[in-house]
């Protein structure tokens, strides 16, 4: 859990469950609980988890056989590189990561990362990042988790492409990135996580942007589980600011 200020009120993010809660808080936000929280604003979120703690060819063999040959032929003939830091050494890497995804995030239409809130993660040793590469250095995919109680949960995900209208370009991308959430996979079972989780499902069906990264993480198996995003107002000044800011999301709708 990490503690945030703003113009206005003191916060705090937790992440998979509530614990011991700041006497000088306004209110909590707390990400994927198991069930919501009562006089809180809450919403589902659902996401795919795998169980990290079954046995290695039992994970492997979930995989779709199609994914499972993709992964395959990017170990034997693309000649990838993967890397994975955690810890204080996640701060080497960071700029070139945010980087990375500044021109991924324009390339999609995205929001850019919020570069202190990321940072704050990392030195407080809850954010893991890795990367994989071309034989000639060039970066490919980077992931980023936030990993705390045995749980790595899967924060950002981007790749480039130099040219859309390449295929073969398109296709390695597409390998590397299957190539990369196996490699993780790999990694952090050997670190002793028990869940590996994709950080979201589209509950929907208008989306078809959603739906195809769905189908995406589907390749890999897992179980759909339903999760909830809550925020708990604990002083006045924190259950106005929820009301107001409540208000005022469904006003823009």
């Amino acid at each position: 859990m990490l503690d945030f200020k703003t113009r206005f009120v003191n916060y705090q993010e937790m992440w998979f469950g509530m614990e011991n809660v700041g006497e000088t808080l306004d209110f909590i936000r707390l990400f994927q609980s198991n069930c919501p929280i009562n006089k809180s604003y809450w919403y589902p979120f659902y996401t795919l988890i795998i169980n990290l703690n079954d046995q290695l060819e039992n994970l492997f063999s979930e995989i779709k056989k199609g994914t499972r040959y993709e992964i395959k032929r990017a170990q034997t003939s693309d000649n990838l590189r993967y890397a994975f830091w955690c810890g204080s050494d996640v701060l080497m890497v960071m700029d070139e990561f945010f980087d990375f995804y500044d021109d991924f995030s324009k390339q999609k239409g995205l929001i850019s990362i919020n570069r202190e809130w990321a940072r704050k993660y990392a030195k407080e040793g809850f954010l893991n990042i890795s990367r994989v590469s071309d034989c000639d250095d060039r970066n490919l995919v980077w992931h980023t988790y936030y990993a705390d109680k045995k749980r790595a949960r899967l924060l950002h995900s981007a790749s480039l492409f130099r040219n859309f209208n390449d295929a073969r370009e398109r296709q390695l991308v597409g390998r590397a990135n299957r190539f990369h959430h196996w490699q993780d996979i790999l990694t952090l079972k050997e670190m002793n996580y028990s869940l590996y989780d994709f950080g979201g499902w589209y509950h929907g069906e208008e989306d078809t942007a959603k739906l195809q990264i769905n189908r995406f993480k589907e390749e890999f198996g897992g179980k759909l589980v339903q999760n909830y995003n809550c925020d708990i107002g604990l002083s006045m000044k924190g259950k106005l600011y929820l009301f107001l800011r409540n208000v005022i999301k469904h006003t823009d709708r």
